[in-house]
């Protein structure tokens, strides 16, 4: 009759078989006995905290992973059946990872300098010049420091981080430029000699 059985209790494992990947989840239909029948989806392989919790009627939207896998669990009671559910999955690359161009099962890592803020996105994106990105695979360039730009996109250290014009580094951040002296910025070394002490980049 299609429904489904009373007192059920039953599991999904969905994870990756090639590393890198996350899992997404589609459901196409839902139909449960609202607040008595539930499906749970983990982040993850154990259950331990819901991702999400799912009863009623209306249709869940897509859930993706973060931890390289997911857990889904069905509950019933004994009382009233519904028609169920129907779900299917897909893995995608992760965050920080992008489809080799060659073979789209393997996942490559976004070069330093570069990132995917999410999973399932097809090229990574240049770092902006208020930013950096030293390792390999990230998901998020780091800042610049405080008045800091880096001269073009796509900087992969912290050193191609230079303060603006008209202050100086000072450690690992930008200072105002001492009184007299001389702070083109955008990397240039040159300074003024003040006495017997110079402003320069440092």
């Amino acid at each position: 009759d299609g429904l489904y059985q009373a007192n059920a209790n039953c599991s999904w494992l969905m994870a990756p078989t090639e590393p890198n990947r996350q899992v997404a989840l589609f459901f196409s239909s839902f139909e449960l006995e609202q607040e008595k029948d539930w499906v749970r989806v983990y982040d993850g392989s154990a259950a331990v905290e819901p991702l999400y919790s799912f009863t009623g009627s209306d249709l869940p939207s897509t859930v993706l992973s973060t931890a390289g896998s997911l857990l889904v669990t069905f509950t019933s009671d004994g009382m009233v059946s519904g028609e169920g559910f129907q779900a299917s999955y897909y893995t995608l690359c992760a965050a920080g990872y992008v489809p080799d161009t060659y073979n789209p099962d393997e996942c490559l890592p976004c070069e330093a300098g570069s990132y995917s803020a999410q999973p399932g996105l097809l090229e990574c994106t240049l770092c902006s010049r208020n930013s950096y990105s030293d390792v390999a695979g990230a998901s998020a360039c780091k800042d610049c420091p405080a008045l800091a730009q880096a001269l073009d996109l796509g900087s992969s250290a912290l050193s191609e981080c230079f303060c603006l014009p008209g202050y100086i580094r000072n450690g690992s951040s930008c200072g105002l430029c001492p009184k007299g002296a001389e702070c083109p910025g955008h990397g240039a070394a040159r300074g003024l000699e003040i006495g017997r002490a110079s402003c320069r980049e440092r």
